[in-house]
C-alpha cells in the first residue's frame, strides 16, 4: 500500500471523488479548496499551480451552488489568483 502521494495524485483522487458525489455540501466543498490552496500557496512543488487551479475551481464550484455571496470566499479567490499569475509570469 503506497502511503506517499504526489500532490498531482491527491488532485486526481479529488476531482474523480467530486464528479462521483453530488450531494458534498458548500461547506466541505470550501474546506477541501481551502485545504489545497494552504497546500500551493505553501508549497515550493511544481505542483503547486495545479493545486491553486484545483482550489480556484472548488470555489466556483461553491459559488454555483451557493446562493449567499462570499466575502471570504472571494478573497481566497482573489489570492490564488494572484498566486497563479507570480508563478506564470508573462
Amino acid at each position: 500500500m503506497k502511503l506517499v502521494m504526489s500532490e498531482k495524485e491527491v488532485c486526481d483522487i479529488v476531482s474523480r471523488y467530486l464528479s462521483d458525489e453530488n450531494d458534498l455540501n458548500v461547506e466541505n466543498i470550501e474546506l477541501l479548496a481551502l485545504t489545497l490552496s494552504d497546500l500551493g500557496l505553501n508549497s515550493k512543488s511544481p505542483d503547486s499551480a495545479g493545486l491553486l487551479e484545483k482550489a480556484l475551481q472548488l470555489y466556483e464550484i461553491c459559488n454555483r451552488r451557493d446562493k449567499t455571496f462570499s466575502f471570504d470566499r472571494e478573497a481566497s479567490m482573489n489570492r490564488i489568483r494572484n498566486a497563479l499569475q507570480a508563478l506564470r509570469p508573462g
